[in-house]
């Protein structure tokens, strides 16, 4: 679970990007507003996904999940499960003290480390590095090349390691290396296969969902008679 932010000084709004019992929300606000409004957005957001956790065909198991945690955060003083108005979402800093309502959204999240909802803590990113696009050109075939291409946001590509991978075997988990970098000849060995492309972040890089990327390229061919 993460919280990444998106915040640029001559962008009027910011967005956030949150990463919560197993969905993503995503919210679009003005840099400008209270941060108390902000928390309340979120809050409503993260309800709608608990109402839909505990209507979803696996609601007896989420219901449980939810009252294990509300019991582990909370010293079990709460019974029950938390209906959509109840859902608590603060801001807290380095030192996990709150950060003070009444200030705007972007100067809040600059301040904080860390958010929790529900008592679940949650890491907060701002402008972290992050992959905008993973491209693959040419034809996954035998003794061909393929060239790939990343653009990213709040780091240089160089500060990605561009890793060609092949499927071990059909249905099988693994991958095997084959080769590196923005160019690929095709090999032989890989006829069959199925290939991909991933970036891997140099180790100095913060790793959130964004900094990560993989490209299906498709299943390796012979060239064509």
């Amino acid at each position: 679970m993460e919280a990444t932010v998106r915040l640029l000084e001559n962008e009027p709004n910011l967005t956030v990007q949150v990463q919560w019992r197993g969905t993503e929300l995503n919210l679009l606000r003005s840099r400008e507003e209270p941060v108390e409004r902000f928390l309340q957005r979120l809050g409503l957001s993260c309800s709608k996904q608990v109402s839909k956790l505990l209507s979803g065909p696996d609601k007896k198991k989420a219901k449980k999940e939810i009252q294990q945690m509300q019991k582990k955060t909370k010293g079990g003083a709460e019974a029950g499960v938390n209906t959509a108005s109840s859902v608590t979402v603060a801001l807290f800093d380095a030192n996990d003290e709150k950060v003070a309502v009444g200030m705007p959204v972007a100067e809040a999240l600059r301040r904080a480390s860390h958010m929790e909802i529900e008592g679940e803590r949650l890491p907060i990113s701002v402008n972290p590095p992050s992959v905008q696009k993973l491209e693959v050109f040419g034809q996954a075939i035998v003794g061909c090349p393929l060239s790939a291409l990343i653009r990213c946001e709040f780091c240089d590509a160089a500060s990605f390691k561009l890793k060609w991978l092949t499927q071990v075997a059909a249905g099988a988990a693994g991958s095997v290396q084959i080769g590196l970098g923005n160019i690929l000849w095709v090999p032989q060995a890989a006829k069959g296969r199925t290939l991909s492309l991933e970036a891997e972040p140099d180790p100095s890089i913060v790793v959130t969902s964004r900094s990560k990327a993989t490209q299906r390229v498709g299943v390796v061919e012979e060239v064509p008679p």
